[in-house]
């Protein structure tokens, strides 16, 4: 549905989806629930000129509301949730954790790479430079793309926030546990066309830290994920299930900054690790033929880092979706195979 306020009227915009149409076509269509979603609202024009917020966007500024669609997947991505305490400020986000030992990053140029073979790794590496790292396609036990869930704030947040949100154990429980915005599992979006399978850090692996700050980690070998059925968000992306696993990096106490193993300055809920795996068309050596698809869907002997070594490559985007707060976070990702 679509709600707008034009002209002096308000109009509601209702249509059926497909499953609607269906369950309408049997004489069982009954609405029993409803969910709110404020997609189209940028907040950003609320922020008046010294930086703090007026709560109200000028109505001549207020963006137009999209008309309802009928796919199931193309309205609410950012839906609202009412929860009963004042004290609520900011909730749980995805956010990638670049911070730890063979942990990817997005790069400069926003992307983050995955080799399809060890030749481009060891050219990537070299154009790239120190200390970028990239994803090697279906490798267990090298580098991931590390998922954190939790609460964030900026880092010039002031003192207050700071000292109400500090990332301990007891604010965990107080912000996220007790609120049911616990991420316990990810769904993960990724295209058919280009991936095979997903792998994710298995049930019984560690992240935490001791008094002294001190990391105890271990994501692997990660795992292969199981596709499941729930709704795609189109009709070529394949739908994973992941597991999260506990993050238990706390601020121990004042003098302990745990935020250099977290990407995340305030509680942390869980975390994961990810790696993908190609489909077998995508992978030939340099020596091989070029898949078709790198000139179909990406681009062919480009020389991205003006070194010589001469790349194809197909950019793509993965949507990873945390099950109790439905923060999704999009990384994009650039599958790169070198050519000579």
């Amino acid at each position: 549905m679509a709600f707008q306020n034009s002209a002096g009227g308000i109009i509601i915009d209702a249509v059926l989806t497909d499953t609607g149409r269906k369950y309408m076509a049997q004489g069982k269509f009954k609405v029993v629930k409803f969910a709110l979603g404020d997609d189209e609202v940028d907040y950003s024009l609320g922020i008046k000129p010294d930086g703090s917020a007026s709560f109200k966007i000028e109505d001549n500024l207020l963006p137009p509301i999209l008309e309802a669609f009928g796919s199931e997947n193309s309205n609410i991505v950012h839906g609202l949730i009412n929860l009963p305490r004042p004290d609520v400020l900011y909730l749980p986000i995805l956010k990638i954790n670049s911070k730890i030992p063979s942990s990817v990053s997005i790069h400069t140029d926003q992307f983050c790479y995955l080799s399809i073979n060890k030749e481009t790794t060891r050219k990537l590496e070299s154009d790239l430079g120190t200390p970028n790292k990239v994803l090697d396609q279906a490798s267990h036990e090298k580098n991931k793309l590390i998922i954190e869930s939790g609460i964030h704030f900026p880092e010039g947040a002031n003192k207050e926030t700071f000292d109400e949100l500090r990332p301990s154990e007891h604010n965990k429980n107080a912000y996220i546990m007790n609120l049911g915005l616990y991420d316990k599992y990810l769904l993960v979006y990724a295209d058919s066309k280009l991936f095979k399978n997903l792998m994710s850090a298995p049930i019984n692996s560690v992240f935490k830290n001791n008094r002294n700050n001190i990391l105890k980690q271990n994501f692997g070998p990660l795992v292969k994920s199981v596709k499941i059925s729930l709704p795609q968000i189109d009709k070529d992306y394949d739908v994973y299930k992941i597991d999260m696993i506990d993050n238990k990096i706390y601020e121990h106490n004042s003098a302990v900054v745990s935020f250099k193993h977290s990407a995340l300055r305030g509680p942390r809920a869980s975390i994961t690790a990810l790696n993908f795996e190609l489909i077998p068309e995508l992978l030939n050596e340099p020596t091989g033929t070029t898949n078709h698809r790198y000139s179909l869907l990406g681009t062919t002997r480009n020389d991205l880092f003006d070194t010589g070594n001469l790349y194809d490559f197909i950019d793509t985007t993965i949507y990873i979706q945390g099950l109790s707060t439905s923060y999704r976070l999009t990384v994009p990702i650039r599958i790169i195979r070198y050519v000579e």
